[in-house]
């Protein structure tokens, strides 16, 4: 993406005009959704799983947002928009979009890891408890090993 585009991004990122002005600028312009925006350094899907702004995250999704693209990089860091999300309702969203739950940052955690650390950490847990189940939910019922990952995440003393 061309540098002149991010300060756009950035500016359909803060304004969030209409649906349908944003979808005829993404397109009329050729933008990458997926893209990280170099002043918010977040994506339009990060921007809106950290607002917890799950309206705004369905429709990034429906136009062709991927929820496995990195949501945020900032400092060299990364991490992905499941790992951002603040609500069950989001989570769920996600998910349903097909976003992987075992995506690891650029400090190798993945989606329980982070969830547990803000419980862990004080965050609201009617939150992040909800979110928690969620994602154990679907990464049970997907992959039966993570049972062992989680014992062996506990086991080195998270």
């Amino acid at each position: 993406m061309k540098k002149s585009s991010y300060n756009t991004l950035a500016g359909l990122m803060t304004a969030r005009t209409s649906i349908g002005e944003i979808v005829d600028y993404i397109s009329r312009n050729n933008i990458d959704i997926d893209a990280v925006c170099e002043i918010t350094e977040e994506s339009l899907l990060g921007a809106a799983c950290d607002d917890d702004d799950v309206a705004f995250a369905c429709f990034i999704l429906e136009v062709g947002a991927d929820p496995n693209a990195p949501g945020y990089r900032k400092d060299g860091r990364f991490g992905y928009p499941l790992q951002m999300a603040k609500s069950g309702a989001m989570t769920q969203i996600l998910l349903e979009h097909d976003a992987d739950p075992l995506l690891q940052d650029s400090n190798g955690a993945d989606s329980v890891s982070h969830t547990m650390a803000k419980l862990i950490h004080g965050h609201d847990p009617r939150f992040y408890y909800d979110k928690l189940y969620k994602i154990l939910d679907h990464v049970l019922r997907v992959n039966k090993d993570y049972v062992n990952v989680l014992t062996d995440l506990f086991s080195d003393g998270y």
